[in-house]
C-alpha cells in the first residue's frame, strides 16, 4: 500500500514537472517568435541577395541556437571553440579541415544528426551561413 502511494506521488509530481516543462518551452517560442528585430532577409536557395550583410552579428542567433546554447558545444563552458563571441569563433572560421567550414559547410555533419530538430539547420539558415562564407566571415 505504502510503495502505490508512492508510485503514485511521484507520477503526479513527473506530470507535473512535465506540464511546467511543456509550458516554458511555449513562453519560450512565443518569446522569440515575437522578436524582429533579428529577423534576416530570405535567401533564394543558392543565392545571396546583393546589398544583405551576411556578418556574425546578423547570422548570430543561428550559431547561438545551433552550436552554443542549444547544443552546449560550442559554449565558454566547453572544451571546443566558443562560437558565443566572434573573437573566440574566429580562430575556427578558416581552420580547415577540422574547422567550421569544414564541419558545417563541407560536411553538413554539424550539428550532428542526432541533436533535436529544433536545433537542426534550416535550408535557409545553411544558405545564410554559405553566404556569410562566401563574404569572408566578416563579423560586422
Amino acid at each position: 500500500m505504502i510503495q502505490s502511494k508512492s508510485i503514485h506521488k511521484s507520477s503526479i509530481v513527473m506530470k507535473n514537472t512535465l506540464q511546467i516543462l511543456a509550458f516554458m518551452t511555449m513562453c519560450f517560442i512565443l518569446f522569440l517568435s515575437g522578436c524582429t528585430r533579428d529577423k534576416l532577409a530570405p535567401v533564394v536557395p543558392g543565392e545571396c541577395i546583393e546589398g544583405v550583410e551576411y556578418t556574425y552579428n546578423n547570422l548570430r542567433p543561428i550559431i547561438i541556437r545551433t552550436c552554443t546554447n542549444g547544443s552546449s558545444c560550442h559554449n565558454s563552458s566547453s572544451a571546443r571553440e566558443n562560437y558565443a563571441n566572434y573573437e573566440d569563433m574566429a580562430s575556427s572560421l578558416h581552420n580547415d579541415p577540422g574547422g567550421f567550414t569544414d564541419w558545417v559547410i563541407v560536411r553538413k555533419e554539424m550539428p550532428t544528426a542526432t541533436q533535436p530538430d529544433d536545433l537542426q539547420l534550416t535550408t535557409e539558415e545553411f544558405d545564410r551561413l554559405v553566404c556569410w562564407m562566401e563574404a569572408g566571415f566578416p563579423e560586422k
